[in-house]
């Protein structure tokens, strides 16, 4: 099927397939790299921020404990007022940082977690409270000075801990963040870059079919146009082979060839003249055998004539010969019988 198509055709299409694969080959990959996009989008939107907001959560929850553990040591109402508004704030963040986090949690079992922490929360909020009142009604801490002094170096100490706990967990949600914000311009730039390169290939592939297949089919075309001059004994035709490839050396073959025939039929023309001129001796001689033959054949005739008429002189001979032998036999038996009669007169 594909043998009646043009070597054109069938070079351009076959770049074209090739263009065409490249475009399905891109679009998967661009399809894949955004599936990967997604993924890592998910992954920091989702999956990294919903566990930093989990942990917030966690650590404010330590805070609370912490507060109230030093509600309970509280040597003035001052200390105790302080840790309140530390359980407090805690208590606070716990709840904008678990509001944050619910919707990052799709699965079933996510969910189920996030309904029971609420109502969990909410027992755990009423019991707190309960037991700071209780703690409240109580008499304030007596402690050493020196151990309150103590206490509130470590409680300092722990707090810069906290802070500096703190400062990383930012710094590794910001890096986080800076993370996802590059592989999202990594994308878009890569996008970019894939779609110019598909779209640049299918051009230049289109392009460079044309040019190929223009390359290959026009002198072929040349060739099969001498082909057929040749054919109709056209020896005249000029044969330029410009290229080195296949083609340049067949048109360089071809060339060769009709000069070669040229050289042949020229040859054969000079026999054929030859042939002509020595044609021209044969019939000569052939006319002179000829007029010699009439000739001939003219004296045979002339002979025959003779030879009849001496055979027709020999059949009358003949025949005056025979009345001549009959004549003698009668004059003999005539002259038998006079010597009979003699003898008889005689006697």
């Amino acid at each position: 099927m594909f043998s009646n198509f043009k070597i054109g055709v069938r070079l351009i299409g076959g770049f074209l397939l090739v263009a065409g694969i490249s475009v399905v080959v891109g679009m998967v990959g661009l399809q894949n790299a955004g599936q990967m996009n997604q993924l890592a989008e998910r992954m920091y939107s989702q999956e990294l921020v919903g566990l930093s907001t989990i942990k917030e959560a966690n650590i404010e929850l330590i805070y609370i404990g912490r507060a109230r553990s030093n509600f309970l040591l509280a040597t003035t109402q001052q200390e105790r007022d302080k840790q309140l508004a530390a359980i407090q704030k805690s208590s606070a963040t716990v709840k904008e940082q678990m509001a944050k986090a619910k919707p990052l949690f799709v699965t079933e079992r996510g969910k189920e977690l996030f309904a029971k922490f609420d109502s969990e929360w909410e027992r755990f909020q009423t019991e707190q409270q309960r037991a700071l009142a209780l703690a409240a009604s109580e008499k304030l801490a007596e402690h050493d000075p020196a151990l309150v002094q103590a206490m509130s170096t470590v409680r300092s100490k722990a707090d810069a801990l906290d802070d500096m706990l703190d400062e990383l967990a930012r710094q590794k949600d910001a890096r986080a963040a800076q993370a996802n914000d590059e592989t999202e311009a990594i994308y878009s730039g890569s996008r970019q870059t894939l779609i110019a390169i598909i779209v640049g290939g299918v051009a230049l592939g289109v392009v460079l079919g044309w040019l190929i297949s223009r390359s290959v089919a026009r002198p072929i075309g040349r060739v099969v146009e001498v082909a057929n001059r040749l054919a109709e004994g056209d020896m005249t035709v000029e044969i330029v082979g410009k290229s080195r490839d296949e083609v340049g050396q067949l048109l360089d073959a071809m060339r060769h060839m009709t000069q070669r025939l040229t050289q042949v039929v020229a040859e054969v023309n000079a026999s054929a003249e030859s042939l002509a001129g020595a044609s021209e001796e044969v019939s000569a001689t052939a006319q002179s055998l000829s007029q010699a033959a009439s000739e001939q054949a003219a004296g045979v005739e002339e002979t025959s004539a003779s030879l009849e008429q001496m055979t027709a002189s020999i059949s009358q001979n003949t025949e005056n010969a025979k009345v001549t032998d009959s004549m003698a036999s009668q004059a003999s038996g005539q002259a038998a019988e006079g010597g009979e009669a003699v003898k008889a007169t005689v006697s």
